[in-house]
């Protein structure tokens, strides 16, 4: 699997168990249902945990509380005269009306007045009259108010730069504070901030759902649950969060912050700007929705920035909040340079927060610029060394500085020393090659040279790319750097496995090139087409099959979802459809408009424009047309791969029996109506697929030849079948033998009808290797071949046919694809080796032979090979 970071995200959080979020946990229900409590004492409870009812909101500071609970800071008429000034001055605090909510709670001294005290002066840039204030906070006999004590020591930790000394203590206190009342909120939503803040969000995640339990009312709580189904790219969670927010309180700020979050990860800023601006006119100096707001207006480029900004710098001067959302929303949309400006600028506001220096260090890392990461992220430890991410980012930075380097014209590869050497060595040879095919196909030369970083397992190619050693892909481009595991066979957890390394770097490369040849505003579809596009070799039979069955089903994915198809499939085959459409939507324009078309879409991009605006101008038609006109042609390239025969084979098995034809209508009614039943009832509550009917073709089971008398009479009816014709070959692979016809001739009837089905080419290299002809079969096998990224035999089945044939050199290049995909296999090497010499390639066997001995040291036959090639080498 090839991917650029953005897919990566998707896989690094892991699996999380997901529970019904915002159902009371049964202890506390049997607690508030038990009979000695009084009226009063019950309401208190209900107020206290999230379940109230009118009845229970007596007095002015009870409808108060409820609505800070909520977080809906909405109406201004829950402010009255009469409620307490501690209630006061945590809404106005909530609200941003800093120096209104300071004239409230001066001269209070319970911890969560001092702590919410010390907080506005920090955002003020007061930071002595912040320390003061924290330092003032003293715990009371309430939970809430001890929670508030301990956060109040958070923060001068935080202040001093002692966040990492803190971190297990205060994890201590606030767990001795829910040992005490096991049914406190408070302390268990502050773990899970802290949670969050080290990057751990499985921990955060379960944090999160016992508040839930706890007060299923607290929108905080619901937002950070929805921030953390956006962090795994999971959007349908993430809408199932603004959905409870909305029935929470409709119309609900928390609401539309979570969407337009979404949004903007969803590339869509302008949704973003929509629901920011919705909410300041609602709570017009809401931090957060500021923030939103300038993050919105940056990656949409809006001049309206700077002083949007300076709005919020002049009333916040100590708040980094609004240019730390800003710089890491840039650095998401890879806008390297925007993106460095606003995290600098957090830093300069606050130099003691992690945060910032955490997203600066990773987004240095992903333009490619490891000495000014390592700088960065190292003042990030030192900061705080608990958070997961940058630990483990600077640890393998660090460890990369040790790495040996390749300098080629065009890359940089940096590599462990070591056995790895043995793959530099192939890549050395390859990749300005490969520069020079992909840089011609798109038109386009990157400005500096792609540095190529390749680890040694599986766990440090994670780190890399997403801070953590978690994630299901083998290579990954950030831009100006591609990151790749070895190729290896080995235990699960080490190594993904082996695979075509070339055929990996040209995907990864073409993305490079895409990216820096669109400034990185090409949308993610086009990109993973456009890679898919330069690798070598015909789309798989197995790629081919699916694509016609989703065109079949009408599932194929619309253009809204084809995107987000790679990053947040519904079903299991979704990522693998993302890529095959994409690919073959390209293919199209290509074949439709001609390849200057490509290229013209391409720089729409870059000079700022949607795709539709694209297509608009490249193709003249807009997306909707667009898809009209992929899909007719789909249907057109389907049936040239023979799999919409006509008529079907169910159709010619029920043969001229007019009983069995009516039956057949029937069954394919009932199952037509059936697929359209279920469609529907997937579909409901999800957007119309347009130009897609429920049913194109046949939805029946599959029907299949069970005799060789029937397929005798096929063959003699209907020679040139596919169905038909396979079942023929597929019969004579199993060992059987039909009578009147030659495997070669069925294969080969076969191979002209579904030319990419690699059966018919497989019944063709068996045929003709047992006719003593292997120059023939050679031809046949190198059909698979071309289909194959994984197995390593398939090539050296065809360097073998090829040298039985006489035909050494053709001999020697398949058994360099045969170790392209496994470079550290000995047997292959040694075969390899073999190979060249019989092709008199005697340099091309010294590097194989070398290999050996760096893959088998105590072999001294290898040795003794080596200095005999030397020496023919000197002759």
């Amino acid at each position: 699997m090839r991917t650029t970071v953005l897919t990566v995200l998707f896989f690094s959080m892991g699996s999380i168990a997901v529970a019904e979020p915002g159902i009371p946990r049964s202890a506390l229900r049997d607690t508030l249902d038990v009979e000695w409590l009084s009226p009063d004492e019950r309401a208190a409870l209900h107020r206290a945990h999230g379940v109230w009812d009118e009845d229970d909101l007596r007095n002015d500071d009870d409808r108060l509380a409820a609505a800070l609970v909520v977080g809906d800071l909405r109406d201004d008429t829950v402010l009255t005269d009469d409620v307490s000034p501690l209630l006061a001055g945590e809404w106005l605090a909530a609200r941003g009306q800093y120096e209104e909510a300071l004239g409230r709670l001066e001269g209070l001294e319970d911890a969560r007045a001092r702590l919410r005290v010390g907080d506005i002066l920090f955002a003020l840039d007061r930071d002595d009259e912040a320390r003061a204030a924290w330092e003032s906070a003293s715990p009371g006999s309430e939970a809430a108010s001890r929670t508030a004590a301990v956060t109040a020591l958070r923060r001068l930790a935080e202040l001093d730069q002692a966040r990492s000394g803190a971190y297990q203590q205060l994890m201590q206190a606030y767990g001795s504070i829910r040992e005490r009342d096991p049914f406190d909120w408070t302390s268990r939503l502050q773990e899970a901030e802290l949670l969050m803040e080290k990057y751990n969000p499985s921990l955060a995640f379960e944090a999160i759902q016992e508040v839930l339990e706890l007060n299923p009312r607290l929108g905080a709580a619901w937002l950070m649950l929805g921030r953390l189904n956006l962090m795994r790219f999971d959007f349908d969670r993430a809408d199932a969060v603004v959905a409870a927010l909305r029935d929470l309180s409709p119309g609900h700020p928390m609401a539309d912050l979570l969407e337009g979050e979404s949004l903007l990860i969803q590339h869509d800023p302008q949704g973003a700007l929509e629901r920011a601006r919705r909410i300041r006119l609602a709570v017009p100096w809401w931090l957060e929705g500021m923030a939103l707001e300038l993050s919105a207006l940056a990656v949409l480029a809006d001049p309206d920035l700077e002083a949007t900004m300076q709005v919020y710098e002049d009333r916040y001067p100590g708040s980094a909040l609004a240019a730390y959302r800003t710089g890491a929303s840039l650095s998401f949309q890879r806008q390297y340079p925007e993106s460095d400006r606003w995290l600098r600028r957090a830093i300069e506001i606050q130099p003691a927060w992690p945060a910032p220096w955490i997203d600066l260090g990773l987004m240095q890392w992903q333009d490619a610029r490891m000495e000014d990461a390592t700088e960065t992220l190292r003042q990030a430890v030192v900061l705080d060394e608990f958070n997961r991410r940058s630990a483990n980012s600077l640890a393998l930075l660090e460890e990369l500085e040790g790495y040996a380097t390749v300098d080629t014209p065009h890359f940089l590869i940096r590599y462990a020393p070591g056995i790895d050497e043995l793959l530099v060595q192939e890549m050395v040879q390859r990749v300005d090659v490969i520069h020079d095919d992909i840089t011609a196909a798109f038109e386009w030369q990157p400005e500096r040279k792609t540095v190529i970083e390749l680890y040694p397992d599986h766990e440090r190619f994670a780190v890399r790319i997403i801070g953590m050693p978690d994630i299901h892909t083998v290579a990954a481009c950030t831009g100006p750097c591609v990151a790749m595991e070895t190729p290896q066979l080995g235990v699960p957890s080490e190594h993904m496995g082996i695979y075509d390394w070339e055929r990996v770097l040209r995907h990864e490369y073409a993305h490079t090139v895409n990216l820096a040849q669109t400034d990185y505003r090409v949308p993610l579809w086009f990109t993973e087409a456009a890679a898919v596009w330069t690798e070598p070799g015909p789309r798989k039979w197995q790629t081919s099959q699916m694509l016609a069955e989703e065109l079949a089903a009408g599932t194929l994915l619309t253009m809204d979802e084809i995107s987000w198809g790679f990053v947040r499939p519904r079903r299991p085959q979704d990522r693998a459809l993302a890529y095959a459409q994409s690919n073959w939507m390209l293919e199209f324009i290509i074949e439709r408009w001609g390849h200057d078309a490509m290229i013209a879409i391409l720089s729409d991009f870059r000079e700022g424009r949607s795709l539709s605006e694209a297509l608009r101008r490249s193709l003249g038609v807009d997306e909707a047309d667009f898809f009209e006109l992929f899909l007719d042609w789909a249907r057109g390239q389907v049936a040239s791969w023979g799999l919409l025969p006509e008529p079907t084979l169910a159709d010619l098995l029920a043969g001229e029996d007019e009983a069995a034809i009516e039956v057949r209508a029937m069954e394919q009614s009932q199952a037509e109506l059936e697929h359209f039943l279920r469609g529907l009832h997937e579909s409901i509550g999800e957007p119309a697929r347009t130009g897609q009917s429920m049913s194109l073709f046949d939805t029946s089971m599959p029907a299949s030849i069970d005799d060789d008398d029937t397929l005798l009479r096929l063959l003699a009816s209907h020679p040139d079948h596919p169905d038909v014709l396979e079942a023929a070959v597929f019969r004579s692979l199993e060992g059987g033998a039909l009578e009147g016809h030659e495997m070669v001739d069925l294969a080969t009837a076969y191979v002209a009808v579904r030319p990419g089905d690699p059966a018919g080419h497989e019944a063709l290299a068996r045929w003709w290797m047992e006719q003593d002809d292997p120059g023939r079969a050679a031809e046949s096998i190198a059909v698979i071949v071309a289909q194959e990224e994984y197995d390593p035999l398939v090539a050296r089945r065809l360097s073998r046919a090829w040298r039985l044939a006489g035909r050494f050199e053709d001999g020697a290049e398949a058994m360099e694809r045969s170790i392209g995909i496994s470079p550290f296999d000995p047997g292959l090497r040694e075969e390899a080796a073999a190979a060249a010499i019989e092709a008199a390639q005697l340099s091309v066997a010294r590097r194989h032979l070398e290999a050996l001995v760096m893959l088998e040291p105590d072999q001294p036959l290898h040795k003794r090979r080596l200095q005999a090639l030397e020496a023919m080498l000197e002759e």
